[in-house]
């Protein structure tokens, strides 16, 4: 059961198998292993919550999630593939400011130069989720 704190997280929080960054809509960063086995299609990081008990939730915030949580009987969760993890991969890289190489966004290694990024790299478990091999430039 999910519970309301009495301030809001600061950062993503973990809510049963689920660590959900409160924005909208309410966006997964980390499932636990066991996660899969609670939904009807797949929970990745990026993916995010949808409708709960049939009523949708894209615009709703932390407290009203959290309130449907308690009572719930179906939980919709929705994904995008690529764009979901680049999602996912964006927030965690603002966490991750004084990490070793920022030019990682999510699976997306660019150069960050005018006028605008410019793709260097791409991690290889995630050169599949596109229709055709990324080139550098």
């Amino acid at each position: 059961r999910a519970l309301a704190a009495a301030a809001p997280a600061a950062g993503p929080e973990w809510v049963g198998p689920l660590r959900i960054w409160w924005r909208k809509p309410a966006t997964v960063v980390e499932a636990a292993e066991d996660a899969n086995d609670l939904f009807d299609s797949p929970v990745a990081p990026g993916s995010w919550l949808a409708r709960i008990d049939g009523q949708s939730v894209l615009e709703a915030g932390r407290h009203e999630v959290l309130q449907l949580l308690q009572d719930h009987q179906h939980l919709q969760m929705q994904s995008s593939g690529l764009s979901s993890r680049v999602r996912a991969g964006a927030y965690l890289a603002q966490l991750k400011e004084t990490a070793e190489d920022p030019e990682w966004l999510g699976p997306l290694r660019l150069s960050w130069s005018l006028p605008c990024p410019t793709l260097r790299d791409v991690h290889p478990d995630f050169v599949d989720c596109f229709m055709q091999t990324p080139n550098d430039g």
